[in-house]
């Protein structure tokens, strides 16, 4: 398997986002921004999928093969990760600087996925009193459940969006903080707990679910939203490549995540073919062993199924984009790929 692929850039590019991409090497060669080892490759054996993710950022990504799970060997350690979102995140991700673009507090709109998603299975009902999102961003994928009695709650990085969401729709609940913050407000007792694609962005998954074991009573739901590996690829047109990023430390398939997730006491209730799943926390006596555990090779293989695929359907006016993008980006952002290779030299930054 080829895993050195080059930094890739997502075209249209931003003067911003090149400019926010700088910013990214520049912290990473004056040690402003830190790699370490993941807590899940410790006594890990596992075979190299790529080295760069999207918009050039490094990403060893690697399948365990104990496991099946696909993830970044090297993560940005804790002080970097708050860095990197607090001012770089967004910015690189997407195409303009995202607070300060025209329009920004206007556009805010609620979202009704996690909600139209359980209320089609009805366990929405008057006993769901208390609903806390982790990672909540501006507070969207609360408000549909806002009936005027139901205490909402929300933590997230970003002051900016927690503040809007305060502005915009009145959820006081919203603060900062993450999973942490919830465990030390021990007075919490949810009924639903949402983490709506925030699962792939934590360090450590062990340590996340064993806190939300902690957190969350026997009976209660735990929501889930997943980008999954292989429908994120279909999403894609097959490019599974161009799913890496270094912003998601993880990339779940269904087996793994629920044979995972049955081993911290929670049972699959239902899911859908879009990445979202219902967990509800029940007692081990009364917990039944999903029937399909994971398999590095199955993934492994279906992950180059998707790779072929991409290749062999790119029609021929597809691969002259792809050509013409490929030399206005080597004119375009040479600097930036000059910028990429010397700090990456300079630190001799080997994975």
């Amino acid at each position: 398997m080829n895993i050195f692929n080059l930094p890739k850039l997502s075209y249209p590019i931003s003067k911003k986002k090149i400019k926010y991409l700088y910013k990214f090497y520049d912290m990473l060669a004056k040690s402003e921004l830190n790699y370490e080892l993941s807590p899940m490759a410790i006594n890990d054996e596992s075979i190299p999928i790529a080295l760069f993710g999207q918009q050039g950022l490094p990403s060893y990504t690697v399948l365990s093969k104990k496991t099946a799970l696909m993830y970044n060997k090297y993560q940005l350690d804790k002080e970097s990760t708050s860095v990197f979102y607090q001012s770089l995140y967004r910015n690189i991700y997407n195409a303009d600087n995202y607070h300060k673009s025209k329009g920004f507090y206007d556009s805010l709109a609620s979202n009704n996925t996690v909600f139209n998603f359980l209320d089609k299975i009805n366990v929405i009902d008057e006993d769901m009193k208390v609903i806390v999102e982790l990672g909540c961003d501006s507070g969207q994928n609360l408000v549909p459940f806002d009936n005027g009695k139901r205490k909402l709650i929300g933590f997230d990085f970003d002051e900016v969006n927690i503040e809007a969401g305060k502005k915009k729709w009145g959820l006081d609940g919203l603060q900062s903080g993450d999973l942490n913050t919830l465990v030390q407000k021990n007075d919490i007792n949810p009924d639903l707990v949402i983490l709506n694609h925030v699962i792939e962005h934590v360090k450590d998954l062990n340590e996340t679910f064993e806190i939300l074991d902690k957190i969350i009573d026997n009976g209660k739901l735990l929501f889930i939203g997943i980008p999954e590996l292989f429908v994120w690829s279909e999403k894609s047109n097959y490019n599974i490549v161009g799913t890496i990023q270094l912003a998601h430390n993880y990339y779940f398939t269904y087996d793994f995540f629920i044979n995972y997730s049955y081993g911290y006491g929670f049972t699959l209730i239902h899911k859908d073919q879009k990445g979202n799943l219902l967990f509800r926390k029940v007692k081990f006596s009364d917990h039944k062993a999903p029937s399909h555990p994971p398999d590095h090779k199955t993934v492994l293989g279906k992950y180059n199924d998707h790779v072929l695929r991409f290749k062999n359907e790119k029609k021929t006016i597809y691969k002259i984009k792809s050509y013409i993008k490929w030399v206005l980006g080597v004119f375009l952002y040479i600097g930036l790929y000059a910028k990429i290779f010397f700090t990456l030299k300079r630190l001799k930054f080997k994975f």
